[in-house]
This record gives structure tokens, C-alpha cells and sequence, in this order.
């Protein structure tokens, strides 16, 4: 069925990817949307419309269809099918994740892709995936302030693999970042520091509680970790901070400082509450961000020179000074201009 607005293709073989992928261009661009979101759309209906194929869904089709909504445009894209079904979704959304040996990329890069997802599947249902992608507003340019950021990360001496972790995202006019410990050492503490990772790179645009309730569930699967996350508005100057365990982050600026803390607890064992707090952001703020591998007995005084250093050179500082012998280290150094 194909319509000015809506448009739906049955999806059994490749060339119906093809055919899907094609619809959806043509719809993209008569909203308006520009080259890189038009290619986005394409690249999601890809993945979305291959996923039926490789796994021979019953019944799958791809619905392409332009909405408006509060005054914006838009293009929703829905994968339907009559099953089998998702049995783990979260495992599904992960990375690498495919039980068909595929890339596995399809549904965590649709969810990066687009501005809206959503996703519901059972066995006797079959699943159903919705994405929407709104048409960027056309505004004046004006100048963003710029946060330079650096992370220097090393594993405990004479251990191959590193429990710390970190994960840094430019989208918009925002910068988000965080520090993960996995408990204790070696290989274990990798695997919970990761899939903390993987799942900041799937959610880093959801809200704070519910980026903390996810990566929580994630990690029930590994021994836990602590995670200190921050969201800088550039534009608007204002920090959102959250945190659990001991991941440390520290605001330094010529003007009132915000004082960030983290709440007790573990993500995946143990994880009561989330508190986000929100803090202005002064011009000239330098931001550091550690796990407990790096002494907290550090200050602005007994750094040499700290205010005039860049972040390379103020993280490399702390790192060479400052690690415990006896933890993985990391720190990450951000400085707002």
C-alpha cells in the first residue's frame, strides 16, 4: 500500500530491503529533511527491513508514514512482524548481540539513528518496532562554547585487562561523559566497566533515572560497577550530574564551584535510588571526573601550574602523580571555554 503519506512494504527477501530503503528516501526528502538525515532514515529502514530477512520473520513489513506533531514534521518508521518473538530485548539491544551471525548491529544502531524508539516483542505477538525522525528546525547559527575534554586510563600494574572505563558523546548543543569502575580487577571488572559502556551508547539521550535503571538491569548479568555520568548544556552553561559508587567528579572554577556528589550503592547489585542534580556552569570551569584508583588527596594548589594547563596535559599530571599502585586508574579532564 502506498499512499502521498504512508507508505508499506512486505519484507521476505533483500530486494525488498532495497525497495523499503528507496520509499523511505523519497518520503524523507519531500518533508524537507536534509542529505544526512534523509541517509540516517535510509540506514535505519536498512537495518530494520535486513532483520526481517535473516531472521525469516512471519509476516514482516516495514510501514513508512510522515506525522506531524506539535508543529513538527517527521518520519515514523514501524517493523512489524507475527514472530517468534525477542526473547531477551536487552541483550538484543547490545552490540555485537546476534543469534543469526550477523553483525548484530541493527537494532542499537536504529536506536542511535533515530530521535524516537521503541520496542515490544513476545512470543505470541511478534515485535514490533517504532522509530521516528523529526525534520531539524531551520534556526540562525550562533556561536556553541566548547568543552575540551581529555581521559588518560590505565589497568592496575602488571593486569592485561583495565575494570576502569569512560564514554564521551558530542550530540546537539551537548556533551555527555562518565567514568565506570567495574568492581575489583582483571577481566571480570572489564566486562561490567563495558556494559556500562554499551549501554550509555544505546540511552545517552534518555533521561538520567532512566539511563541509571537500564545500565543497572545490564549489569546484573557482571559483578557491578560504580559510575559517575555528566550532561553539560553548552549552550544554557548548565551540568546535570549523577552518580553511585565512588567515581569521583570535581568542578573547578574562579567563581562559586558546583560541589557533585554520588549516592552509595553498586550498578547491578545494589542500586536504591538515583539523585541528578543540576548546577550552572561558569565560563572558565574545569571539570575532573576519577575512579578510586586515583588518590582523592589531589587539589587545584598542588598540581603545578594547574590553571593555565590544557586537559591533555592536567589529566596526563594527575595520572603520573596520583594513581594507586594497587587499582586500575582513570581520569577525565574537561574544560569549558
Amino acid at each position: 500500500m502506498t499512499t502521498d503519506s504512508e507508505t508499506t512494504v512486505s519484507i521476505d527477501k533483500d530486494a525488498d530491503v532495497v525497495l523499503a530503503r528507496a520509499k523511505g528516501e523519497r518520503l524523507a526528502r519531500g518533508i524537507g529533511m536534509e542529505k544526512t538525515q534523509v541517509a540516517e532514515v535510509a540506514i535505519a529502514i536498512s537495518e530494520l527491513a535486513s532483520n526481517l530477512v535473516k531472521h525469516r520473520a512471519t509476516e514482516g513489513k516495514i510501514t513508512i508514514r510522515k506525522i506531524d506533531s506539535e508543529r513538527k514534521k517527521g518520519i515514523e518508521v514501524v517493523s512489524s512482524d507475527k514472530g517468534p518473538g525477542i526473547a531477551d530485548i536487552d541483550q538484543a539491544m547490545t552490540d555485537s548481540y546476534s543469534t543469526v551471525g550477523s553483525l548484530g548491529i541493527g537494532l542499537p544502531a536504529v536506536n542511535r539513528l533515530m530521535d524516537e524508539f521503541q520496542i515490544r516483542s513476545n512470543t505470541a505477538e511478534g515485535t514490533l518496532v517504532t522509530s521516528r525522525k523529526w525534520v531539524k528546525p531551520e534556526i540562525p547559527y550562533t556561536p556553541v562554547p566548547e568543552l575540551d575534554l581529555s581521559v588518560f586510563s590505565r589497568p592496575l600494574p602488571g593486569q592485561r585487562y583495565n575494570g576502569d572505563a569512560y564514554f564521551a558523546k558530542r550530540y546537539e548543543d551537548k556533551v555527555m561523559f562518565a567514568v565506570i569502575d567495574g568492581l575489583g580487577h582483571g577481566q571480570g571488572a572489564q566486562e561490567a566497566s563495558q556494559a556500562a559502556v554499551d549501554c550509555l551508547e544505546n540511552y545517552y539521550r534518555r533521561p538520567f533515572t532512566e539511563i541509571f535503571r537500564l545500565c543497572h538491569q545490564r549489569l546484573k548479568r557482571t559483578r557491578g560497577a560504580a559510575m559517575s555520568l555528566c550532561r553539560i548544556n553548552l549552550k544554557d552553561r548548565v551540568m546535570t550530574h549523577s552518580g553511585i559508587g565512588n567515581v569521583n567528579t570535581r568542578v573547578y572554577s574562579s567563581e562559586k564551584s558546583p560541589a557533585p556528589f554520588c549516592i552509595n550503592g553498586t550498578l547491578g547489585v545494589a542500586l536504591r535510588t538515583v539523585k541528578v542534580d543540576d548546577y550552572p556552569l561558569p565560563e572558565d570551569s574545569v571539570i575532573i571526573m576519577f575512579s578510586d584508583g586515583i588518590s582523592s588527596r589531589f587539589r587545584p594548589d598542588n598540581i603545578h601550574g594547574f590553571w593555565g594547563l590544557k586537559p591533555q596535559m592536567l589529566g596526563k599530571r594527575i595520572i603520573d602523580n596520583h594513581a594507586k599502585d594497587n587499582d586500575d586508574a582513570t581520569v577525565l579532564v574537561g574544560r569549558s571555554s
